[in-house]
């Protein structure tokens, strides 16, 4: 009888459950909540991968842009050289002092520290840079390759010994009319395109610039005060990666100590290595900082849950929690007019509804903004700022594609004569002026289809398909004369006021031909323009297009 009784008791304490209600409760938020937990980690682990990649890609874009830079150096110092092999002889002839040529010739090319006359026996017979007459280069490679086959020919970077930070070499042999070269024309380049590589680099703080030759020798960097150019890193392990491949992106301790997102080209034609880096602690301090308070706030969202689950039981905690969630869910994925406090909460949940509308408040501000910011970056990739026309970049995307459709395509290369007389006797805010001035002579001259570009400095181009070289000639004298009539005041000119040269060009594109042949041409003709007397209009009609295979 007494086991009889017993047994029942025993099942009801088989039956007793292990765990309370508000534990069970527990568990389960905690099981709701953990997936968001996860998710939120996963996105901020995807956007710090997607931030790291950004940075990959920004330096990437750095360092090419720093071969567009150079290759553009190249192809106007060709020509340049070119211009001053075909003027050397008429100079000669007219007994002007070759040095006296040559200083002229020079003068307002911030690009060339100097340009020379080397005889066939490698000495230099004349230069811009006194210093440098009666030299001998005959050694020099570049030298040696432009003399023999009367070619446009280059050095590697190096560190120069009388002139100051790397400096690159070009030489053009000119031919004369029995097929030999007589003298070769040589020149030496200031790569003031690092520095504006530099400049649009330390828009980011702790960005590095550095510049390597073939041994791991250290060219220049930027920033810094030049420490570590003339030291070589051949055995530092990052110089080691650099120097192992032509072009790439590696994350490691530079030789300044600091750890960043490099990327690295090998500038065409040359064994140099351009490297930009991109300091890593910056690019990840917003993610990391988001990652803290992201953790931060779903810890006090937990405290909260656990707390209100404890004390106010299923009907407290569980439905406010699955829509508190609901709402997060909806911003997650983007409806940022998704608003908590449009249902009623308890007290205790008021503060949180809130927080998750300021967040949404602050995505929708964000995203406003980013959108904003976008906008205006490509405007400003596309015009250039002072003049309100498009910039070289948009030129030379434009130039590419109206040479694959135009059946005739124009182009004019204007200069304004004088114009660094004019900085230096009015100042540089009277030159802006007169380039906004002048700019919107150039933009009223265009039409629908044609596009008036700032090619650099004081030059400006207006490309005009489907004109042909008579009508584009007439609009670059309207456009002489309308500048002409504007009489802005400039005393350093013989005319006293402000002026314009124009080069005037017009080609039948061809497939295979390079369409630099159109600027070089319409270049021709304004290096001609200057050395007829400026304030003129002239035409290059020789040139003979001929496929490059």
């Amino acid at each position: 009888m007494s086991n009889a009784l017993q047994q029942p008791d025993l099942k009801n304490e088989r039956r007793k459950p292990i765990l309370g209600i508000r534990a069970r409760l527990m568990i389960l938020a905690t099981i709701a909540i953990l997936p968001l937990v996860l998710d939120r980690v996963r996105d901020l682990e995807s956007d710090r991968v997607e931030r790291i990649e950004a940075a990959y890609k920004q330096a990437t874009e750095l360092a090419r842009r720093g071969t567009d830079e150079q290759n553009e150096l190249i192809a106007t110092t060709k020509s340049f050289l070119q211009v001053v092999a075909n003027m050397y002889a008429m100079s000669a002839r007219s007994g002007e002092s070759c040095g006296r040529f040559l200083a002229n010739a020079v003068e307002g090319l911030p690009w060339a520290k100097a340009i020379s006359v080397v005889g066939r026996d490698g000495r230099i017979l004349c230069s811009s840079n006194v210093e440098a007459s009666g030299l001998d280069i005959s050694d020099r490679p570049h030298f040696q390759r432009a003399l023999t086959f009367g070619s446009f020919e280059l050095s590697d970077y190096a560190l120069g010994r009388r002139l100051q930070g790397p400096m690159i070499f070009a030489c053009y042999g000119a031919l004369s009319a029995n097929g030999t070269v007589n003298h070769v024309f040589a020149a030496v380049l200031d790569l003031d395109w690092i520095g504006r590589l530099a400049r649009a680099t330390a828009e980011r703080s702790g960005s590095f610039v550095l510049m390597l030759d073939g041994g791991g020798t250290v060219l220049t960097h930027y920033p810094g005060s030049g420490k570590w150019i003339g030291l070589q890193f051949d055995d530092h392990p990052l110089v080691r990666q650099i120097l192992n491949r032509s072009e790439g992106t590696v994350t490691g301790v530079g030789i300044d100590d600091v750890r960043r997102i490099f990327a690295f080209v090998q500038l065409p034609g040359t064994s140099t290595r351009l490297a930009v880096g991109i300091d890593e602690n910056e690019v990840l301090r917003r993610v990391n900082e988001a990652m803290r308070r992201s953790y931060s706030q779903l810890g006090i969202i937990a405290g909260i849950v656990l707390i209100s689950i404890w004390f106010g039981g299923a009907r407290l905690f569980v439905r406010p929690i699955h829509n508190l969630a609901w709402t997060a869910k909806r911003l997650g994925q983007g409806e940022l007019k998704a608003r908590a406090t449009e249902k009623p909460w308890a007290v205790e949940f008021v503060p949180l509804a809130a927080a998750l509308d300021d967040m949404a408040d602050h995505l929708a501000a964000r995203e406003h903004y980013l959108r904003a910011t976008n906008d205006r970056l490509e405007e400003l990739a596309q015009n250039d700022s002072l003049t309100g026309l498009a910039n070289r970049r948009t030129f030379d995307s434009r130039l590419k594609m109206e040479w694959k459709r135009a059946e005739t395509l124009a182009l004019l290369m204007i200069d304004i004569d004088y114009f660094k007389r004019l900085n230096d006797h009015y100042g540089h805010v009277a030159g802006d002026a007169c380039l906004r001035s002048l700019g919107k002579i150039f933009a009223a001259a265009v039409r629908k289809d044609d596009l008036a570009a700032r090619y650099g400095g004081e030059e400006f181009t207006l490309l005009l398909p489907g004109a042909s070289l008579n009508a584009a000639t007439k609009v670059a004298q309207r456009i002489r004369v309308a500048v002409e009539n504007l009489r802005i005041a400039h005393v350093e000119s013989p005319a006293g006021y402000v002026t314009v040269s124009i080069g005037v060009a017009s080609l039948h594109p061809q497939s295979g031909i390079d369409p630099q042949v159109l600027v070089e041409t319409a270049d021709a003709g304004l290096y001609k323009a200057k050395s007829c007397g400026r304030n003129t209009v002239t035409t290059n009609s020789s040139v003979k297009l001929a496929a490059t295979g």
